[in-house]
């Protein structure tokens, strides 16, 4: 490799390798840069938008639904659905197939899904 004297000193001229090395170097640190400014901006968005959705939802009187699904049914209510139990005629509403809950005696406690259109 020729030298190059600068300040007197004796150096190595960078090669061309050095230098594409350097160049891809500033380009990626670069865009890891906008990358980060641009993620930072969108956070800061997201919270902007959450907030402005909260104080709506406090002007109209909406319930705040983060916590649903998360608290126990408290309420006492069975959650299972009430299935309808083949042999019965006649239900309460005087539809084909008694509607009748998992549980309840003179019912079949089996779940079984009946067509109404069979």
């Amino acid at each position: 490799m020729p030298e190059m004297q600068i300040n007197g000193e004796n150096r190595k001229k960078p090669s061309v390798m050095n230098t594409i090395r350097i160049v891809l170097l500033i380009v990626f640190s670069a865009m890891f840069l906008v990358s980060a400014g641009m993620l930072i901006y969108q956070g800061l968005e997201y919270k902007r938008a959450r907030e402005e959705n909260d104080d709506a939802r406090e002007l109209v009187g909406l319930p705040d639904m983060n916590n649903i699904g998360k608290d126990k049914d408290t309420s006492g209510a069975d959650p299972t659905p009430p299935t309808q139990t083949p042999g019965d005629s006649q239900g309460t509403n005087g539809s084909s197939g008694a509607v009748t809950g998992p549980s309840q005696p003179g019912g079949n406690n089996d779940p079984t899904y009946v067509d109404p259109y069979e």
